[in-house]
């Protein structure tokens, strides 16, 4: 199989480019020797040119690589391998997300609450420590803009991932139930 391929899934409409590519190389990656659910998916997509059935492209598809010895049950269980391979990669990328929340939003939030207690302090203090009062609220502002900018990053892209993946994985479960149903 091609390993620079990642148009596996053909063009999923709306999703974001960054994370189908990452899902797609990961399971290419994850590659089985011989010939599997991935090398069947893309006989699926260059017989889905034909301007056929659904049924004839997976029968077809299926006739020419049981031909090499690939099976029904082999398929759907090379089919459930990179479906483990994606839930891996969601996992890798759920402890990501969460150090980047950690990263940006709870020490930025922890900076923030200790900032503010510096504040109570300096406003005992007025007269001497008024520079250093607005220094910190400025700093509070800032944080505070960042941290909005940065959850605003970071759900849209949790959001563009969570959206591939569920659009990928629904689409091995539909060449499952095609599988099931046509073979």
């Amino acid at each position: 199989m091609d390993k620079s391929s990642t148009n596996l899934f053909g063009n999923l409409d709306g999703l974001d480019d960054k994370s189908c590519k990452s899902l797609t190389e990961a399971l290419l990656r994850n590659n089985l020797k011989g010939f599997d659910y991935l090398e069947f998916r893309a006989s699926l997509r260059a017989l889905s040119n034909l301007n056929m059935e659904a049924a004839q492209i997976f029968q077809s598809a299926f006739a020419t690589a049981s031909v090499i010895g690939l099976t029904k049950e082999h398929l759907i269980s090379s089919a459930e391998h990179y479906k483990n391979v994606l839930q891996k990669e969601k996992n890798a990328f759920d402890t990501a997300l969460q150090n980047q929340v950690n990263q940006h939003i709870v020490s930025k939030n922890n900076e923030i609450v200790q900032l503010k207690q510096q504040t109570a302090i300096f406003k005992q203090q007025i007269e001497e420590l008024e520079a250093k009062i607005l220094q910190n609220e400025a700093a509070i502002k800032l944080k505070s803009e960042h941290i909005k900018d940065s959850d605003a990053k970071i759900n849209s892209t949790k959001q563009n991932f969570e959206k591939t993946l569920l659009a990928i994985d629904n689409e091995i479960n539909r060449d499952i139930d095609f599988i099931n149903l046509y073979l």
